[in-house]
């Protein structure tokens, strides 16, 4: 990769000599795992690391004995991924990612970032939900200014035609099953047996919506919801 492209893409490469070996783990292993946020991505890539080395790890976790300096920075979408690796390799490997239900998904991140300490301790789920409608949305400093969580999941999946980039959606819904799939074609028996940065709400999701936010995640997450069959669980 040239030198200026390589700066270019400073958000999804490390540095040059993580680069290197990144892509020489991938082309040796065939395999690269899209971890959307709040899918069970970091436990999923920690396993990974264990057996394929630490440019499947993950960098930034709660639990730090496990975090390790990856290749790649965490997230990073399909499209990214594959600028990075170029077409020819991209279209080699495996591919592969785990979806949530958005309604679901939004509340185990607003209950990971409570834990993380990321957003005002006072912050109500709803005040959340509503930034959505916010003139600062995305903006420096809002409360989804960290874009890549906020992403809907068909953006790290799909390239900018709407066509899907990976071979394998498994579900977070289905994670023991699906996860049973991917560590089939991996050859990595056991995968799905780590549980981290868990922040699990003891209530199911339902309970955190009223009408509005229910409204406000359909309007924003539609094309996951149209995509996958989600619908919201009263």
């Amino acid at each position: 990769m040239a030198p200026q492209l390589l700066r270019n893409l400073y958000h999804t490469v490390t540095d040059k000599a993580a680069y290197l070996k990144g892509v020489y783990d991938i082309r040796k292993h065939k395999f690269w795992f899209i971890d959307i946020p709040r899918t069970s991505s970091s436990s999923i890539k920690v396993e990974l690391s264990h057996q394929f080395g630490p440019s499947y790890g993950k960098t930034n976790l709660l639990e730090k004995k496990f975090a390790q300096k990856s290749a790649f920075k965490d997230h990073r979408t399909a499209q990214e991924m594959q600028q990075v690796l170029g077409r020819a390799l991209w279209d080699e490997i495996f591919k592969f990612t785990l979806v949530r239900n958005p309604w679901d998904r939004m509340v185990s991140l607003y209950a990971y970032r409570r834990k993380k300490g990321t957003i005002p301790p006072d912050l109500s789920f709803r005040d959340l939900v509503l930034q959505f409608n916010s003139p600062r949305y995305m903006l420096a400093h809002a409360l989804h200014a960290r874009h890549s969580y906020y992403y809907p999941q068909v953006d790290f999946l799909q390239d900018a035609q709407g066509k899907m980039m990976v071979d394998f959606v498994g579900r977070y819904e289905n994670r023991e099953e699906d996860l049973k799939v991917i560590a089939e074609r991996l050859g990595c028996p056991g995968l799905g047996r780590l549980l981290l940065q868990s922040a699990k709400p003891t209530k199911h999701y339902a309970t955190f919506y009223d009408e509005e936010t229910r409204e406000i995640i359909r309007r924003v997450y539609a094309q996951d919801i149209a995509l996958f069959g989600y619908e919201f669980e009263a």
